[in-house]
């Protein structure tokens, strides 16, 4: 009787299973949506859960009903920078947004007080924070930025000049810090790949 039964529910189980089961739901948004563009170069989510959408000249906020909009005010020091974001993070440790500016460099975004800071003036394409809490950021042609947000300063480093072989023109693209080793940086190029070994005293071109 029992192997009776148990028969009858392993037949029956895959049945409710499969009948409960739909597949996972997407919600697709834009510029119908209130969402200002379509183009939206990152992305990123804050300890709160809400998350943020970088566009080519404002930063915008889903709180899972609605979007905020955060434009660039000439006369609101306050207010985020001019220019696209290119990329940003979220600093758990500094409860934080970080953006790569295309226009000025680094700009933090504070989720409680919705206020903006801006550090430097250069091109940023892409960033990362490192487990030190030290911010870099990779610019055009091929200069890599180390922003320590304790002292508020930069420090910069010249790749071609510390690979000592000549490196095109080009932008950094993206920086990785790697998992085993905490003091290697993968930096990529649009055309080359580089590991920065002692953060980045030596470099290995690939």
């Amino acid at each position: 009787m029992i192997k009776k039964v148990l028969t009858s529910l392993l037949l029956v189980l895959p049945g409710l299973l499969s009948a409960q089961w739909r597949g996972p739901r997407f919600d697709v948004f834009n510029a119908k949506d209130d969402l200002p563009s379509n183009y939206i170069w990152s992305i990123c989510q804050d300890s709160t859960g809400f998350i943020y959408f970088a566009l080519n000249d404002q930063l915008v906020r889903y709180d899972g009903r609605t979007f905020k909009d955060y434009f660039h005010h000439p006369n609101d020091p306050a207010s985020i920078g001019p220019g696209q974001v290119n990329k940003m993070i979220y600093s758990s440790r500094a409860g934080k947004i970080w953006m790569a500016m295309r226009r000025e460099g680094l700009n933090a975004f504070n989720p409680v007080t919705e206020k903006f800071q801006h550090f430097g003036a250069f091109v940023a394409n892409c960033i990362t924070e490192d487990t030190n809490g030290q911010i870099w950021l990779g610019g055009t042609p091929s200069i890599l930025y180390r922003f320590d947000p304790a002292t508020e300063k930069f420090t910069t480093f010249h790749l071609a000049d510390s690979i000592g072989v000549p490196i095109p023109n080009t932008s950094i693209t993206a920086i990785v810090q790697d998992r085993n080793e905490a003091n290697t940086l993968w930096i990529s190029y649009l055309d080359l790949l580089s590991e920065s070994g002692s953060i980045p005293e030596h470099l290995v071109q690939f």
